[in-house]
């Protein structure tokens, strides 16, 4: 009796895991419920392809938030980033009439919402203020933070990676940062912060500086110490099947956004024992984009080893030789480096496209 107690208890638990699998594939749009749950998180990272739903849930919360009396931002304007000026004032054109989705505006009613400086208002309240990160160090010592009146807030962090041959003139984390600082100092209760992505490779070094990892398998990523919840979103039967009908689909560019795939090189990862450092290569003058060569060929973070400095471009602080330059992107080419780890490979290969453009 017993066995059989145990078996329909595991048959029970299987017809559960079918029902919820067969649920999540029937579910066309993605939602962010899940993800609250885990309270002690400020960031919340999402990694899905377009179309999926990010945009949407997480404008959906924190309108909820804002026009919920039960909310404990009720009525606290939220905060929108985006990568530079010319995205602010595509997003707050015509007073901001494509700001938020269309059913968004219907269920809150957002048609009358005015757009002065930076700030959205609705019916003159301050519904949210919107920022670009280029232009982070305008807000620098300006009065955002009212520690007497501070009840926590949203931020959405939208449109952050530079598109393939964009010109990278700003580092986006240290502006990222100086923005955050800026609005919350050093405040983390009610704050949430959410950040959407389409792929892992669209923007490495954002996942380095927030969450010090990039997933290579899909699933739910809790990151404790960093306060950090990522959630990589694989496609379902539902969104497939939408996706096939778009006319998009028969323009072929070999690449695109509208898949969250990414196949890793995971062959040239280094597992062993790091014996010596040979040379520091620099790609900037900010040492994040800095990295150590070890045992010959081992491309590792630098960590601040006094080796010879091979510059990657001019006028970064050390001497630039072309023929060293070249070298190291021959040797890239025919892929003699191997990688500490995956996110050591992302962002030296970031790296290496901005170079080699």
């Amino acid at each position: 009796m017993a066995k059989k107690s145990i078996q329909a208890e595991l048959n029970q638990v299987k017809e559960e895991t079918a029902r919820k699998r067969e649920l999540y594939q029937n579910k066309e749009w993605y939602t962010i419920r899940s993800l609250l749950g885990n309270q002690w998180a400020n960031w919340f990272i999402m990694i899905g392809a377009r179309e999926r739903g990010k945009t949407f849930t997480v404008q959906d919360y924190v309108l909820n938030c804002f026009f919920n009396p039960k909310s404990k931002l009720f009525g606290v304007p939220f905060y929108w980033m985006r990568l530079n000026d010319i995205a602010i004032k595509n997003m707050l054109m015509n007073n901001g009439a494509k700001m938020f989705e269309p059913l968004l505006v219907r269920k809150y009613h957002l048609e009358n919402i005015k757009v002065r400086g930076d700030t959205v208002f609705i019916n003159g309240k301050k519904l949210c203020y919107v920022y670009g990160l280029s232009t982070a160090y305008n807000n620098k010592g300006s009065a955002l933070f009212d520690a007497a009146n501070f009840k926590g807030c949203n931020i959405i962090i939208d449109e952050v990676a530079l598109e393939k041959g964009q010109r990278k003139t700003f580092d986006v984390i240290y502006n990222l940062k100086m923005q955050i600082e800026n609005i919350v100092r050093s405040e983390r209760e009610n704050v949430k912060i959410f950040m959407m992505l389409n792929n892992t490779e669209e923007s490495p070094e954002v996942l380095a500086g927030v969450a010090r990892f990039i997933p290579i398998n899909f699933g739910v990523y809790k990151l404790k110490r960093r306060h950090c919840v990522i959630d990589y979103i694989p496609n379902n039967a539902a969104y497939d099947k939408r996706r096939k009908k778009a006319l998009a689909n028969e323009i072929d560019t070999g690449t695109g956004n509208f898949t969250n795939k990414f196949v890793r090189d995971l062959e040239l990862l280094y597992k062993g024992r790091l014996d010596h450092p040979l040379t520091v290569v620099a790609f900037s003058k900010d040492q994040s984009d800095w990295f150590t060569i070890w045992n010959g060929n081992i491309i590792c973070p630098y960590n601040g080893e006094k080796k010879p400095v091979i510059a990657m471009k001019r006028y970064i602080n050390n001497t630039f030789i072309p023929e060293l330059r070249d070298s190291i992107i021959e040797q890239e080419d025919v892929r003699a480096f191997k990688y500490k780890d995956i996110l050591t490979q992302s962002l030296w290969r970031k790296n290496m496209e901005l170079i080699k453009k």
